[in-house]
């Protein structure tokens, strides 16, 4: 028997981590890249080669600066 399970996260950036950053100087939307990148981060780390996680990577850091506007 195998069994698979899949979860996703949808929703806004939690404001309590958002706050931890900006009291220490981070702006916003970098607050709020960071935060997402790590969620990211967490799948990425998985991949078993490291030219393929680099590329993945640097995808996800393009489209977050896409998305928030690439402001710090």
């Amino acid at each position: 028997d195998v069994r698979c399970s899949h979860a996703s996260t949808v929703g806004p950036v939690d404001p309590e981590q958002r706050f931890y950053l900006e009291s220490r100087g981070v702006p916003p939307t970098a607050a709020d890249r960071l935060i997402v990148a790590g969620f990211f981060d967490e799948v990425v780390r998985h991949i078993p080669l490291d030219e393929v996680a680099a590329e993945v990577s640097a995808r996800i850091a393009d489209k977050l600066e896409g998305v928030t506007g690439g402001a710090s």
